[in-house]
């Protein structure tokens, strides 16, 4: 409904742009044409800086500046309607005028338009006619367009722009050829339900656009799912493709028929059309089946599209009238039932809880065993010292636990939980329970109250209520401290004194009209209130209304998604953003300078001081600078410094007007201080600016103890909020993600900050007003959240989408490094494989070497004479007689007696010396035949 109302709202914007209008002079020298002359050639874009001719030339192919660059389009295309781009200007009604009649600003407007087409892959056939096809890159393109959504819008921007300034003409066809891509051919799935919802109806041509929603109707798969045109339109137009269709087959049967007629007799005749008769029911039967489903629906759901209404378009469109309702917080209520059912039976003995086991710090602490953490004091000096004490009461905020305990955790980290054990001992000792009386009695004295009867727990003002009740509804926080104290009442056996107290805040803030600060939280956390009750899931988490009894268990849905995100913070930063659009544009409508004082604007001129405070804008910068616990503990001075158009919980406070942010916004001194104002609180926080210009943050030499002081502190996180949104509302946006992508990287990656970290989600980072700046944010977060599929701050299709690609990117990583280990891994085989012939070279050669020695040893031993006989017959008598000879030489040759020697054996050797010094003739022979 959102899509058909923007379209018809375009189509009635759109309406006599030719005419001149009574009263609007076309050359109104007082107008600025910022399109126009950007178009003309005579301006730049911004924040690009770039030349309508240099688009056409320069960007013409480069499709990741056509892809990541978001500021152009709305330069390229300008519409009535702003976008994400605030340097970009809307078109004015002369400004169309003059558009539609200059022949040359719509020429250089196709060049844009063939530039964004050739990006989604598409070229312009015909200029005549406006015909298109798909271009030679088109898968590549396709590709890009299905993967990256964001382009949907921007070819919705693109036609609202060809129909605005005289190109009507190019939509048809390209709205024609979207719906052939996605209907027919299956591709470009992703921009199927943009082509359906707002390019058919971005059409200015009545008759065009009923001509595109039959081709989409008829094309579109099933047809009974179709939603795009009136049911009985839609059903006319199905009983009439059916007729046509039965009326073909008979046609094609009869004449069939005529052919075989000759051939048959009467009653084979008649069987053969009562078989064609009973195949093919009566026409409009199949599509009334089909479709009765969705007739159960009136035509209300086309409320928004005058396409095939008779009459003219120029009428007023039809609003409905929205009655809203006071919404409860169902986060509170889901609270206070879980609190209820806590308290069950806890005064009944269960086994397993033992009494020895561990130790009773909150019991202790009451029978005066020992004393709170960290501020080291015991439950008599709390009765007795702090009675009285309003400023200590307010400014330290760790006492609250250890006085009424419960038994969940809060902000104090030094206190402790009760346990099951813990209860019952607490409930059945008196002497404790008069104590927790006591301190009852300081905390309500502290808000103005006294107890008028212990009995009965009657309560009424006290002497000092009007001054309390001023604190009261001062410091907001003190509503928490009410709700434990409530809690701790009825765990700890003392319910009586609950519903007195509920019901004097309610008589204050119902009947007299006090402590309206402290309306909501009493009303919703007593769970006394009264709503709508239409609808039985809106109480899912209140049996206050219920007949059975509360000890039972409480009722759980399924969820299917395990996190769940705090609507109430959605729809406040959703206010947000939207408050803070078209603040520089110049309104007639708006408030006169001279209206009224601009406080906050006077206070950062340094001509009034803040209240209560009473201090000057530069006794902030500089006298406060590092006083952590004046910072910490006054409440009131950051409405002062980081002013909005909401209320905050300082009423001596103001808030910012429209003509003030503007002022503001123009105003360099007052945003030099404003930037002051913020390294103040970042200090405070632990936090340094590293780059004015970028915004850059990281942490502060001092940040151990800040991010202490900040998890600890939690209604820290509000004030952060508010400095968020006062950066994005007085111009100063750049400020914005770099600290919110800061905080996400210490509480999901780095694992720090930990209280901070649903604010962080719900709120911090949908502060920022730069959409893509806050995509890229979302994205930062689910990247980095788990479980990643508990993610709720984003749509599960684009986060699907985006996990993906992320995987995608995953996959091409490690293909890249596959790829480049594939390499290396080839270079290194290559290298062996060439070390390997070497040395196979290598070894041919020496084998070839070795083979050439052993053929000429092979001829040497085959031309080598015989020895002559008396050498060979010599040497067979030396082995003879060395094996006769052996046996006596073998104790000496083993290491066992003396050598032999003997007679014999010394002839011998004289023999053998004299044979050497005269050989004998025949040896002499045999030495000369021997080979050398």
């Amino acid at each position: 409904m959102h899509a058909a109302r923007d379209m018809q709202n375009f189509r009635h914007s759109c309406q006599d742009l030719d005419a001149d209008a009574c009263g609007e002079q076309v050359s109104n020298l007082t107008d600025h044409f910022y399109n126009l002359e950007f178009y003309r050639g005579q301006i730049k874009s911004s924040p690009d800086d770039v030349h309508i001719d240099e688009f056409h030339t320069k960007w013409w192919g480069d499709y990741e500046s056509l892809e990541y660059v978001h500021s152009y389009i709305q330069w390229l295309f300008p519409i009535q309607e702003p976008g994400v781009n605030w340097s970009a200007y809307v078109l004015t009604k002369n400004e169309i005028k003059l558009f539609r009649k200059d022949e040359e600003v719509k020429r250089k407007l196709v060049k844009s338009y063939k530039l964004m087409l050739d990006f989604y892959g598409i070229r312009l056939v015909n200029e005549s006619t406006g015909e298109v096809a798909r271009a030679d890159n088109w898968r590549e393109r396709f590709i890009n367009l299905n993967r990256h959504t964001h382009n949907n819008l921007r070819i919705t921007r693109i036609l609202k722009c060809l129909g605005t300034l005289g190109l009507e003409h190019y939509q048809t066809p390209l709205v024609k050829f979207f719906l052939h891509q996605t209907l027919e051919e299956k591709q470009l799935q992703n921009v199927k339900q943009s082509v359906l919802d707002y390019f058919m109806f971005a059409v200015l041509d009545k008759s065009k656009r009923q001509e595109l929603i039959k081709y989409a109707f008829m094309h579109f798969k099933p047809q009974q799912h179709f939603v795009w045109g009136p049911k009985k339109i839609l059903s006319r137009l199905v009983e009439n493709c059916k007729k046509e269709n039965v009326n073909q087959l008979e046609n094609k049967h009869s004449r069939t028929a005529e052919k075989e007629q000759k051939n048959m007799n009467p009653q084979e005749n008649k069987h053969k059309i009562n078989k064609i008769d009973d195949s093919h029911p009566p026409a409009g039967m199949d599509c009334k089946k089909a479709n009765q489903n969705n007739m159960s629906h009136d035509d209300d759901e086309c409320e928004f599209d005058s396409t095939w209404q008779d009459e003219d378009e120029n009428k007023t469109p039809k609003k409905k009238v929205l009655h809203r309702r006071s919404q409860r917080k169902m986060n509170a209520a889901k609270d206070m039932q879980n609190f209820r059912h806590s308290c069950w039976n806890l005064d009944g003995d269960e086994n397993h809880d033992k009494p020895g086991q561990g130790r009773f710090y909150n019991l202790e602490f009451y029978r005066g065993q020992i004393k709170s953490s960290p501020d080291d004091v015991h439950i008599d000096d709390f009765h007795q010292k702090w009675w009285g004490k309003y400023d200590l009461l307010q400014d330290v905020t760790t006492f609250i636990q250890w006085l009424f305990p419960l038994q969940t955790q809060g902000v104090n980290p030094s206190a402790h939980v009760l346990t099951k054990k813990e209860i019952k001992l607490f409930r059945k000792d008196k002497q404790v329970k008069s104590k927790l009386v006591k301190s009852y009695k300081l905390m309500l004295d502290f808000y103005g109250i006294h107890l008028v009867d212990e009995s009965t727990g009657e309560v009424a003002r006290g002497s000092n209520w009007e001054d309390r009740f001023r604190n009261l509804n001062r410091y907001s926080n003190n509503n928490l401290r009410i709700t434990r104290i409530l809690k701790c009442l009825g765990t700890l056996g003392l319910k009586h004194y609950q519903t007195p107290l509920v019901k004097f805040f309610l008589q204050e803030t119902l009947v007299k009209g006090q402590l309206q600060n402290v309306k909501q939280k009493d009303c919703h956390e007593s769970s006394l209130n009264i709503r709508d009750m239409e609808s039985d899931e809106e109480c899912e988490f209140d049996s206050t209304w219920e007949d059975e009894y509360e000890n039972k268990t409480p009722r759980k849905k399924v969820m299917h998604r395990k996190s769940c995100r705090n609507t109430y913070a959605a729809k406040d930063m959703q206010d947000f953003r939207y408050s803070c659009q078209n603040f520089d544009d110049d309104d007639d409508n708006d408030e006169k300078v001279s209206k009224g004082r601009f406080h906050n604007l006077e206070f950062y001129y340094g001509k009034i001081k803040s209240s209560p405070e009473d201090v000057h804008i530069d006794e902030f910068h500089q006298q406060w600078w590092g006083e952590y616990e004046s910072l910490e503990i006054v409440l009131t001075c950051i409405h002062w410094l980081f002013p909005l158009q909401d209320q905050g919980v300082n009423w001596s406070a103001h808030c910012l007007t429209i003509k003030e942010i503007q002022l503001f916004r123009k105003d360099e001194q007052a945003k030099s201080k404003l930037v002051k104002s913020y390294k103040l609180m970042l200090d405070f926080y632990g936090i340094r600016l590293v780059n004015d210009s970028t915004g850059e943050v990281e942490r502060a030499p001092n940040w151990r103890d800040r991010f202490r002081n900040l998890n600890r502190y939690s209604h820290n996180n509000l004030r952060i909020t508010r400095i968020l949104k006062c950066l994005g509302t007085l111009g100063l946006e750049h400020y914005q993600a770099p600290l919110v992508k800061f905080f996400l990287h210490e509480t999901l990656v780095v694992g720090h900050l930990q209280s901070l970290k649903q604010s962080v989600l719900d709120y911090f980072m949908f502060a920022v007003l730069d959409k893509s700046e806050r995509r890229e944010l979302v994205r930062f977060a689910f990247k980095h959240f788990k479980p990643q599929e508990q993610f709720v701050w984003g749509p599960k299709k684009i986060l699907s989408e985006f996990q993906l690609s992320q995987k995608h990117e995953d996959i091409l990583g490690k293909r890249a490094l596959l790829l480049q280990q594939m390499e290396t891994h080839y270079e290194q085989q290559k290298a062996k494989k060439k070390q390997q012939c070497l040395m196979s070279q290598a070894a041919n050669e020496r084998n070839a070497q070795i083979l050439k020695g052993l053929q000429n040893a092979e001829k040497n031993l085959q031309t080598r004479q015989l020895l002559h006989p008396d050498i060979i017959n010599l040497e067979t008598r030396y082995w003879a007689s060395v094996e006769q000879r052996l046996p006596e030489w073998e104790q000496y040759l083993l290491g066992k007696g003396q050598p032999p020697v003997n007679e014999t054996g010394r002839l011998l050797r004289q023999q053998r010396q004299k044979t050497r010094q005269d050989p004998s003739p025949a040896q002499c022979n045999g030495m000369k035949q021997a080979p050398t």
